[in-house]
């Protein structure tokens, strides 16, 4: 879910030579793009001298992305969760950079590795990133988190119901709207525990060494952001996956929770699923019409579920 404008601008030599030049004191000896993984940035692993590195480009109103998650690992650095180790994030002719150490002997997460293992390290990683505390107010930090947790979910709510979609799709009545409206709302207003959430947690941002799964890394923690949790993380992953999938049953066991059955759901959950699916098929209406079908199948048995409860 892009929020910078434009295309984004290709890797070339020129550019992360320039770049290395910069952050490390020598030129690229060797470049390999990584193209097909994630949506966001122009990815490549660059060889020099000093070793492989890993420079992801965009544009330069993005470096607070890069920021954001270069400082995501850095409150990492005593716990247990693995993540690559950021050299430098900046700017240079106008595209923002992140340099990191490339992890060897990293390949991501294929089909010959246990996925559910992996799902439950994650759901362990994901706990402690939750306990990690939003930067103070005021300080340099507080700017890589530019947008309150009011603030985006008014945003979302008003993206969510935009259009005529739902009534369109018979899901809604203009009553029924209204309602689910105000319900919404409370997830904008909720008093619950503030901490930083990972909206795109999958095993598709995550790596691992070989096959030794004591060594997962977590990646792209860009799109972290400040979330009441653990409720919004574990929205997140079941709107994604599937309240009763495996993957999900596995992340709340790594997360140290039990999952739930659609009939056991925690109500506050169950609001923040809603919100969730929700505003994701709003994005697919606006970004990729092609996934719309999808997100409304994903959608409607919470939604029909909810609406009968507020009757």
């Amino acid at each position: 879910m892009r929020d910078v404008p434009g295309a984004i601008p290709e890797n070339s030599r020129a550019l992360l030579s320039a770049i290395l030049k910069q952050v490390v004191g020598s030129e690229c000896s060797s470049i390999r793009p990584i193209k097909g993984i994630g949506m966001n940035n122009s990815v490549s692993v660059v060889e020099t001298p000093h070793g492989p590195f890993v420079v992801r480009t965009n544009v330069e109103s993005h470096l607070f992305r890069f920021q954001r998650e270069a400082w995501c690992y850095k409150q990492l650095e005593s716990s247990s969760v693995l993540t690559p180790t950021v050299v430098a994030c900046g700017v240079l002719n106008e595209h923002s950079y992140s340099v990191a150490h490339f992890i060897e002997n990293s390949q991501p997460i294929h089909d010959g590795v246990d996925q559910l293992r992996v799902w439950r390290t994650l759901g362990g990683y994901a706990r402690q990133l939750n306990q990690v505390a939003p930067p103070a107010s005021g300080s340099q930090e507080a700017a890589y988190f530019p947008m309150s947790w009011e603030k985006q979910a008014a945003d979302d709510i008003g993206l969510i119901f935009k259009t005529t979609l739902w009534r369109d799709a018979g899901m809604l009545s203009q009553e029924q709207q209204e309602q689910i409206t105000s319900y919404l709302q409370g997830c904008a207003s909720t008093t619950g525990s503030m901490g930083i959430c990972q909206f795109d947690m999958t095993i598709a941002n995550a790596v691992i060494c070989g096959d030794d799964y004591n060594k997962i890394y977590l990646l792209d923690l860009e799109s972290a952001n400040v979330a009441p949790v653990p409720r919004y993380q574990l929205a997140c992953i079941a709107a994604d996956r599937g309240l009763e999938s495996e993957p999900v049953k596995a992340f709340f066991e790594g997360y140290g929770l039990a999952s739930a059955s659609p009939d056991a759901l925690d109500p506050e959950l169950e609001r923040f699923l809603l919100y969730r699916l929700m505003r994701a098929t709003a994005w697919a209406r606006d970004r990729y019409p092609s996934l719309l079908a999808e997100n409304l199948r994903r959608t409607e048995p919470v939604l029909t579920r909810v609406v009968g409860r507020l009757r």
